[in-house]
């Protein structure tokens, strides 16, 4: 799950090389202040942990996708249109992004 910050500089959202699952995760790896510098201004700053926010990942969605469509190809000979089923696969994927996003961004550290 991808992380971003906006810059006080330029005030443009981007994206942060570490990961972590959840707010205490990432305070326990990197502290309560994180010094990130901004790919767009090239200005060093230290962000709170709670300024940082979690956006679902496309390229997860986009392997669940393709997992579902592959799975169905290689099922339909055998199944029939029961196979047509697996076309959940992406939607569980893209539930699962939207809920590890949301409790991300729904819990915050205390300051």
């Amino acid at each position: 799950m991808p992380l971003y910050t906006h810059c006080k500089s330029c005030s443009k959202s981007f994206k942060l090389r570490f990961r972590a699952n959840t707010r205490p995760d990432l305070e326990m790896k990197r502290g309560k202040m994180i010094r990130v510098q901004c790919p767009h201004c090239a200005a060093d700053q230290e962000r709170h942990v709670n300024q940082i926010h979690a956006e679902k990942s496309l390229f997860v969605t986009l392997i669940g996708i393709a997992l579902g469509v592959c799975v169905t190809i290689l099922l339909w000979e055998y199944y029939g249109a029961i196979s047509s089923i697996s076309f959940l696969i992406p939607l569980i994927v893209y539930q699962q992004q939207s809920s590890r996003q949301a409790s991300f961004n729904s819990y915050t550290v205390k300051p």
